[in-house]
C-alpha cells in the first residue's frame, strides 16, 4: 500500500498543473483517490480476515484437540471401570455437541470464503506466472496470494484433524466392548450404553467441520478440492 501511494504521489507531482488546474485533471485526481481508498479498504479487510480468522480458528481448535486428547486418555487405562465409561461418554458427547454447534457458523463462513477465494487466487496466480503484471502489481498480488493461501490451506487441514480426533476413540471402545464381557463390575445397562455409543461413533456419516450442504472436511475431500482447484488453475491459464 505504501508503494502504491508513493507511486501515485509521484505521478501527481510530475504533472501537478494538469491535476490541480484543469477539470479533467480534477476528475482524474478524484478517481485516483477513490481507487487508493478502495484498494486500502479491500487490502485491509482481506489481510485482517486471512490473518485473524485462521489464528482464532487455530486457537479454539487447539483447545478442542487438547480436550479430546484428555478424554481419549480415559480409554487407555489398564483398568476400565463403570465410572470411566460414563465419564468418557459424558465428556466426549459434550465436546462433540460444542464442535457441531460451532460448525453451524464457522462452516458457513468457511464455505463463503472458499467460494470467493478460489477464482480470485487462481486468476492472480496465473497472471503472475504468465507475467501479465508489472513489478509493482506483481509484488502486490504476491502478498495478496500469501494471505489467501494461508486461509485456503489452513482451514481444510484443521477440519481434517477434527475428524481424526473425534473418531479416534472408536478402536478403544471396540476393544473394551470385547474385554468387559465376564466382568462383574459391568451390568447389562452398562454394556447397552457402551454398544449404543459405539453405534453413534461408528457411522458412515462422520462428525466434524463441514462445508454446509456440500461435504464433510476430510482428507479425501481435501484431495478432491485440490484436484478441482487444479482444474480452475488450468482454466485460468487459458484466459491469460
Amino acid at each position: 500500500m505504501i508503494a502504491f501511494h508513493c507511486k501515485s504521489f509521484y505521478y501527481i507531482y510530475i504533472d501537478w498543473q494538469f491535476y490541480l488546474t484543469t477539470f479533467f485533471g480534477s476528475l482524474s485526481l478524484l478517481y485516483l483517490l477513490f481507487n487508493a481508498l478502495s484498494t486500502d479498504f479491500w487490502f485491509i479487510c482481506l489481510g485482517t480476515i486471512n490473518s485473524v480468522a485462521p489464528t482464532v480458528g487455530l486457537a479454539f481448535s487447539l483447545i478442542f484437540f487438547l480436550r479430546l486428547k484428555q478424554i481419549n486418555a480415559i480409554l487407555c487405562k489398564s483398568k476400565f471401570s463403570r465410572r470411566d465409561l460414563y465419564r468418557f461418554t459424558h465428556f466426549h458427547s459434550q465436546t462433540l455437541v460444542h464442535i457441531l454447534y460451532a460448525d453451524r457458523y464457522f462452516g458457513s463462513l468457511l464455505l463463503v470464503y472458499t467460494i470467493c477465494v478460489i477464482p480470485l487466487s487462481a486468476l492472480a496466480l496465473m497472471g503472475l506466472i504468465r507475467g501479465r503484471f508489472n513489478l509493482f502489481a506483481s509484488s502486490y498480488f504476491g502478498i495478496f496470494l500469501i494471505f489467501l493461501y494461508n486461509g485456503l490451506v489452513t482451514f481444510p487441514i484443521i477440519g481434517t484433524i477434527y475428524v481424526s480426533y473425534l473418531h479416534k476413540c472408536r478402536y478403544r471402545l471396540l476393544h473394551w466392548q470385547v474385554n468387559i464381557f465376564g466382568k462383574n463390575c459391568f451390568n447389562t445397562r452398562d454394556r447397552l450404553h457402551l454398544d449404543c455409543y459405539i453405534q453413534k461413533i461408528n457411522v458412515k456419516k462422520r462428525y466434524g467441520i463441514t462445508f454446509p450442504i456440500v461435504c464433510l472436511i476430510t482428507l479425501e475431500s481435501f484431495i478432491k478440492f485440490m484436484m478441482f482447484y487444479a482444474k480452475v488453475l488450468m482454466f485460468s491459464y487459458r484466459l491469460f
